[in-house]
Parts: structure tokens; sequence; C-alpha cells
């Protein structure tokens, strides 16, 4: 994706965990795990935003989920 001019290489990967999950306290406030249809409500509320990035991402996602 290009991001600002330049262009960003990004790779996404699913999996299916239950936990417990660990990560760096330092660089990360916290962990939520949303349905799909509860981010489109708070992107589409603009009771959150989101990074460009990370709805290039769900897009890329989404239109992957449509063409199986």
């Amino acid at each position: 994706m290009i991001d600002e001019g330049c262009k960003k290489f990004i790779e996404l990967f699913t999996t299916v965990e239950d936990g417990p999950f660990e990560y760096d306290l330092h660089h990360i406030e916290r962990l939520e795990f949303l349905a799909l249809v509860d981010v489109h409500k708070l992107r589409d509320t603009g009771l959150r935003t989101f990074t460009p990035t990370f709805l290039h991402v769900l897009n890329f996602y989404e239109a992957g989920r449509r063409m199986s």
C-alpha cells in the first residue's frame, strides 16, 4: 500500500487461538477483540478512528472472504 508517498509492505495472517495472550505492556495499552460487524459500526459512526493501514488490511481481508 502507498502510505504518505512511500510503499508499505503489509502481511496478514489469521489464526484461531483461545489465549491467554501475552503482549508488550510498554508498547500496547490493551488488546480488544471485536466482531467485524462491531468494527464497521465503530468506523461508520465515527466512535473510533482507525489507521489507514488497518482499514486497508480490513478491506483486503473482506475482499478475500467474498471471493472464497
